[in-house]
């Protein structure tokens, strides 16, 4: 069993690890005379992050070879971060659709683990 006490600790440590940061972008749909507009709104700003290349191994046993084909980096963010596979992350520039978002219910999470699509 894992202490409170000692999750926490672990939570600000991996905090630690996230030198950069980025912006979460979320996604608003208008319907304009019978099409569907996206919108994107700067949520969360300032999210300190870590931005990584992919192991198509690893990634392909988590969200299965298909899902795994559009994975170009993973972002790790603070455990309790909000982020959704409507969401997009602008990190140096660079904009990211997210394809999937892992770990959500894992017990003793010190991290979330999203899986970004370049788009521009």
């Amino acid at each position: 069993m894992l202490p409170t006490g000692e999750l926490s600790d672990i939570r600000t440590e991996a905090a630690l690890a996230l030198p950069d940061t980025c912006t979460i972008q979320t996604r608003t749909q208008t319907n304009t005379k019978g099409s569907v507009a996206d919108t994107y709104a700067n949520t969360y700003t300032s999210v300190s992050c870590r931005l990584s290349g992919v192991n198509r191994v690893v990634v392909e046993r988590l969200l299965g070879a298909a899902m795994a084909a559009d994975v170009d980096m993973i972002l790790t963010v603070k455990f309790d971060q909000t982020v959704t596979p409507k969401d997009r992350v602008v990190h140096n520039s660079v904009t990211y659709e997210v394809v999937a978002v892992s770990n959500d219910n894992a017990s003793w999470r010190s991290t979330r683990r999203v899986y970004l699509k370049r788009i521009q």
